[in-house]
């Protein structure tokens, strides 16, 4: 979890904004208190059905990337 509040202090130097207003928050939650709240998430039917379709697109998206080169 430090990397992604590390990751989010990063960005936000380069004035960069990627991520939703409503997930800012995160960075002030202590890493106990994420990695458990991440960790049900991850374990849950939802993120395997979620994944399942993310994984699919992202397979698409890199093989188009790669036909590119």
């Amino acid at each position: 979890m430090k990397v992604l509040r590390e990751s989010m202090y990063a960005l936000k130097s380069l004035g960069i904004t990627t991520m939703l207003k409503r997930n800012r928050y995160l960075q002030f939650f202590p890493d106990f208190f994420l990695e458990f709240i991440f960790g049900k998430l991850l374990n849950s039917e939802y993120a395997e059905i979620a994944l399942a379709g993310h994984a699919e697109a992202a397979r698409t998206e890199i093989r188009a990337l790669a036909d590119g080169f």
